[in-house]
């Protein structure tokens, strides 16, 4: 569903073209004219025309709102195991006058997991977000710290810039929750295919953000 591929890149070929939906916080759909099979191993962008928006988690779609063309629309989104790493483009709906369009896009079925917030409880992670390595620890009055160096424990030097303390942590949606100068969440998946703790922006709105984290194992 759109709640499990959020973080994720998708491609798919259509008018001579591949196009590139992004699935988060700054994320585009965005055209690559260079490419109409979407065969090359690097996606040159041409033009933007929408931006991510939202996820409705009732009716599994994922909303974009208006970019730089004027377009705007809805992508309904299926896993399927007939799809490998170019996904299939069905376009449902588009009016011209208000260039809204509504596509179905059949993507590969994900090898992700939910990581149970119980197992990886008392684990400590090192993740980069934009240019900067925060270091979370899921413990009582474990904190969410900015750091100044490479983004690994060895290399992890602390700036004293503690920005929160974890609050919480929900089995039921295997979330951690912090609070202080930053407001957040973080949820957490696991993939085989990722070789070290990934971090992708999901939802953020000031000081509040919404965080999914990618492990190579929950164990």
């Amino acid at each position: 569903g759109a709640q499990e591929v959020l973080g994720q890149t998708f491609y798919f070929a259509y008018l001579k073209s591949c196009f590139r939906v992004q699935l988060f916080v700054g994320g585009t759909l965005e055209r690559d004219k260079s490419d109409p099979n979407c065969s090359n191993k690097r996606f040159l962008k041409s033009t933007v025309f929408s931006k991510f928006d939202s996820i409705n988690k009732v009716d599994n779609t994922v909303v974009f709102d208006v970019g730089p063309t004027g377009h705007s629309g809805t992508f309904r989104l299926q896993e399927s195991q007939e799809v490998s790493s170019i996904s299939q483009f069905r376009l449902l709906n588009f009016s011209k006058s208000t260039k809204e369009y509504t596509i179905e896009l059949k993507v590969p079925q994900c090898s992700r997991s939910s990581c149970s917030i119980t197992t990886i409880s008392g684990s400590e992670y090192y993740l980069t977000l934009g240019s900067s390595c925060w270091r979370i620890q899921l413990w009582n009055k474990g904190t969410m710290e900015q750091g100044d160096s490479e983004c690994s424990e060895a290399g992890f030097v602390s700036s004293g810039a503690v920005k929160s303390v974890l609050s919480s942590l929900n089995p039921a949606e295997n979330t951690a929750t912090f609070t202080g100068r930053i407001n957040g969440t973080f949820e957490f998946d696991e993939d085989s295919t990722v070789n070290a703790p990934t971090a992708v922006v999901i939802d953020s709105d000031g000081p509040d953000f919404f965080v999914k984290v990618v492990l190579p194992s929950c164990s």
